[in-house]
């Protein structure tokens, strides 16, 4: 972001620039992801009134509050790093958050979001154990290679509805879309 000449206020707030505009030489900096998630989690459940339970501290998390916060979502904020998931969620007023290693502490919650990179390139590791798999609830897979991470195929496994991590990155990129040439993406 230091190297831009401008960051969008959105990116700003979010801390992360994943799409970079040149106007006749003006690099400005945007945040497309969180729409991107926005829109993938409206297509399965509501955001308003369900409770959150986010694993990760990095850009794609970030991103991810932005969205729950924006759309009066309540949120638990777990990491590897209990420090970084406390950091994150004071910086976006969450006020429960913990290691990932305590996620049997936050067993209510109606939507889990694995937002790390366990399980990117990987269908043998899950960034969550597998007695805190939920059953019936719905599973946001941001990672989104492969589709059917060990996450989705033990939370499908019990009933869960999904949402995988490549309707994100279809909603993002018809942001970027948008952002690049001023016009709406259309399909045929």
């Amino acid at each position: 972001m230091k190297y831009l000449d401008a960051i969008d206020p959105v990116a700003r707030e979010i801390g992360a620039v994943n799409a970079i505009v040149n106007d006749d030489g003006c690099l400005t900096g945007h945040n497309v992801d969180w729409m991107g998630a926005e829109a993938a989690i409206k297509e399965v459940t509501e955001i308003r009134g369900c409770r959150f339970l986010v694993l990760g501290a990095g850009g794609a998390a970030r991103s991810i509050c932005y969205a729950l916060r924006r759309n009066g979502a309540e949120i638990v904020m777990l990491n590897r790093d209990g420090k970084k998931a406390e950091t994150l969620a004071r910086e976006f007023g969450i006020n429960s958050f913990g290691s990932l290693s305590e996620i049997s502490k936050f067993p209510d919650y109606d939507v889990l979001v694995n937002a790390t990179s366990v399980g990117f390139f990987d269908t043998e590791n899950c960034a969550v154990p597998e007695s805190a798999v939920p059953h019936n609830r719905v599973v946001f897979e941001v990672v989104f290679y492969p589709v059917k991470t060990k996450l989705v195929q033990m939370a499908e496994a019990r009933g869960c509805r999904i949402i995988p991590g490549v309707r994100m990155l279809v909603h993002l990129a018809m942001k970027q879309f948008e952002l690049y040439t001023g016009e709406q993406p259309r399909s045929k």
